[in-house]
């Protein structure tokens, strides 16, 4: 399978799983998510790594970094508009 390649403050990992508790689109899949490695089997459409984020698959078996509401714009202000960090160019 794919893999995604992430790094993250331990404060904001911290902050990560926080959040998915209070927001509730990811509330019960992180509860449910299985953190074993065969928890990407077919049928499951949620996983959490080994440092306890979440991840959604898509239907291209493609992981997906979950991000709770409370930190999606942080999250895209700092993906583009930070010099050295831009996820893409725009």
């Amino acid at each position: 399978p794919p893999e995604i390649h992430i790094t993250i403050s331990e404060e904001l990992k911290q902050t990560f799983i926080m959040e998915y508790s209070k927001d509730r689109q990811f509330e019960t899949p992180y509860h449910e998510a299985s953190a074993a490695k065969d928890s990407r089997s077919a049928g499951k459409r949620f996983f959490r790594d080994e440092n306890g984020l979440l991840f959604f698959i898509n239907a291209d078996f493609q992981p997906h970094l979950c991000v709770p509401k409370a930190l999606q714009q942080d999250i895209l202000t700092e993906s583009h508009e930070a010099p050295l960090e831009t996820a893409h160019m725009g």
